[in-house]
């Protein structure tokens, strides 16, 4: 025989109810919150109550947005000058070509102003 159907929404106290998927494992209280800004952040998602997603946070505190994006920009100051010289080396070994396409580019805009005037 199959498990009868479980739904992750219940309708309590003529409000709508979600189930946290961790509060559900861990049986911390209530798995049911209610639809609402206090319990839940749609940015983050359905699947976890705020308090879970903010359990984790304080248990993995390099997955935080404020440590991605001071990762990020010691990755970009890291390889900046490599960067940099890529770039002149590319302009310079491609110069030519670079202002030819600049060069119809201008024209190509030139003529459909003079077109649309």
């Amino acid at each position: 025989m199959t498990q009868p159907f479980r739904s992750n929404v219940r309708y309590i106290d003529g409000e709508f109810h979600l189930r946290c998927e961790t509060c559900k494992v861990s049986n911390q209280g209530s798995a049911y919150w209610p639809m609402a800004l206090e319990f839940w952040n749609p940015t983050l998602g359905f699947q976890k109550c705020r308090a879970c997603h903010e359990a984790y946070r304080r248990l993995h505190p390099h997955h935080s947005q404020e440590f991605l994006r001071l990762r990020q920009k010691r990755y970009y100051l890291k390889h900046r000058e490599r960067r940099r010289a890529y770039a002149s080396a590319y302009y310079w070994a491609h110069k030519e070509s670079m202002n030819a396409a600049s060069r119809a580019r201008y024209a190509a805009r030139r003529d459909r102003q003079k077109e649309a005037a």
